[in-house]
């Protein structure tokens, strides 16, 4: 017997298009109706699925793309550990705005403003505990 994402591929795959994120395979199908477009997406490996519905200006194939690549970075890099835990958090100045993320044995910096954020990331990596405190800005 076929795997369902199988069988929901052959029936896809002669009116919608199959593609290729990052390192993985997936199919699906974009649609709109007044007002919005949507995109659903199917991962086979490792069995995924996720609908993306957006108005009509919104970008939802690029967001869709973003997903597939926070997600894969996850799927490498695995859940933080407790010393990088610390380290999330988003971080602005006058001029950016910046995430730290942590994954595995590393945080991940990145500006959230980018169309696929994960792609180019900058990496933390902790080597020695040191102790930091913020402080309010002085007035």
């Amino acid at each position: 017997m076929e795997e369902p994402f199988r069988i929901r591929r052959k029936i896809l795959r002669s009116r919608d298009h199959d593609r290729k994120t990052g390192h993985w395979d997936w199919f699906g199908h974009m649609g709109a109706f007044p007002g919005f477009l949507t995109r659903t997406v199917a991962v086979p490996q490792p069995n995924i699925c996720f609908r993306n519905n957006k108005p009509v200006d919104g970008p939802s194939s690029i967001w869709s793309d973003a997903i597939l690549y926070i997600l894969q970075k996850f799927e490498e890099r695995g859940a933080p550990k407790a010393k990088t835990k610390k380290w999330e958090g988003r971080w602005w100045d006058l001029w950016n705005t910046l995430d730290f993320v942590a994954m595995g044995d590393r945080v991940l910096v990145t500006d959230p403003s980018l169309q696929v954020p994960f792609r180019d990331a900058s990496e933390i990596t902790l080597t020695v505990a040191i102790k930091v405190r913020f402080l309010p800005p002085r007035v």
